[in-house]
């Protein structure tokens, strides 16, 4: 946000005494802490995927209904759990990229094409494709 004039800190100052002070007073009385004391509106329970920048990072585990639970309560769940059919077990992923690909006259610019084999545990296999106008890094095994 473009700011026209100096800084208001005397405001922003206020702002904050409100917020640790006036404003958790706010939110004990509409039940916005869990008992824990945890403030339901931060990022405590945020679902992110596996990213190399959050690597060493904690991960809690949840339940079905999305509460978090200890390494022993998970260990229980999954060992409730029946293991998956051998049509949803993958065993075996490939995939391989086609650069400047050109199949037909009336697409004027090339395309990459990334194509993808996945074997599951019962032997059926399945075959998708990416196509895009960016041009695609070789794929290295």
């Amino acid at each position: 946000m473009k700011r026209d004039g100096p800084r208001d800190l005397r405001g922003e100052q206020a702002l904050m005494r409100w917020f640790g002070g006036d404003g958790v007073r706010v939110f004990q009385r509409r039940r916005a802490f869990e008992r824990e004391g945890v403030f339901i509106g931060d990022a405590s329970y945020l679902f992110v995927p596996d990213n190399p920048r959050y690597e060493g990072s904690v991960k809690l585990l949840f339940d079905e209904h999305d509460h978090p639970i200890s390494e022993e309560q998970y260990r229980k769940l999954k060992q409730q759990q029946p293991p998956p059919p051998p049509a949803e077990i993958l065993i075996k992923k490939e995939a391989t990229a086609i650069g400047e690909f050109r199949s037909w006259s009336s697409c004027t610019v090339p395309l990459s094409v990334v194509a993808n084999r996945e074997r599951y545990a019962d032997g059926h296999q399945e075959i998708w494709f990416l196509i895009d106008t960016q041009e695609v890094n070789p794929i290295v095994a």
